[in-house]
């Protein structure tokens, strides 16, 4: 979407196929539960606007729709 809205390509439509989280596996151990920790201590550290802001727009959208600049 971002690559249609640079470009200001005009009446592409859109439909959400699939949610796909994102996550960090470790092993199901004691070592993996220190590193799960350390993680999840670290992320909220994280400013995920400055990292993910734009994605998060996306994620506000209807399930379909037709593509328009986000900040309009």
């Amino acid at each position: 979407m971002s690559t249609i809205e640079k470009y200001g390509i005009t009446g592409v439509y859109y439909q959400k196929v699939a949610e796909i989280p994102a996550s960090f596996a470790v092993y199901k151990n004691n070592e993996g539960k220190k590193l799960k920790a350390k993680i999840d201590m670290l992320l909220t550290k994280v400013k995920s606007k400055n990292h993910f802001g734009s994605y998060f727009n996306y994620q506000k959208l209807a399930d379909t729709g037709l593509i328009t600049p986000l900040n309009k």
